[in-house]
């Protein structure tokens, strides 16, 4: 008798675990990164370092989302953005230390980050720069 008891709890056990969510650490299981090839500003390799050591800080900060994906926003928003914060940021475009990223993440059904509704897909842009440290600061963020 207790063995098919313990069966059974191992069979229910199993199937609720394959009813949790598919992501680990807050990275979705489908998770993409985009890069601009044609980017005249960074390489492919400093758009990769730059989202690398994003996605690393925002699994850090153990928010309540699931990261979706994350992509260079291109040249000409990075141009724009770049312009138009520089004064208000100190900073010196000619350095490559700042870079502006899209970025998808998506709350869960019991999310408690008050700002944010829960099971809800958010796209912002996040202009993030490099520190000497090799650590990331969030200069502006929103959608």
């Amino acid at each position: 008798m207790n063995k098919i008891i313990t069966v059974c709890l191992s069979l229910l056990l199993s199937f609720s675990l394959f009813g949790c969510s598919s992501s680990v650490e807050g990275i979705a299981e489908d998770f993409k990164i985009t890069t601009d090839q044609t980017s005249e500003i960074f390489t492919e390799k400093e758009q990769m370092n730059f989202i690398e050591t994003f996605k690393q800080g925002f699994v850090k900060e153990g928010l309540q989302v699931t990261l979706m994906s994350i992509s260079y926003a291109g040249d000409e928003q990075q141009k724009m953005n770049i312009d138009y914060y520089k004064d208000i940021h100190q900073i010196d475009p000619a350095k490559k230390d700042v870079i502006l990223l899209n970025v998808v993440f998506k709350t869960g059904h019991n999310n408690t980050i008050e700002a944010l509704n829960p099971d809800t897909e958010y796209a912002w842009i996040y202009l993030v720069q490099m520190n000497e440290d090799g650590t990331l600061t969030i200069l502006e963020n929103g959608y």
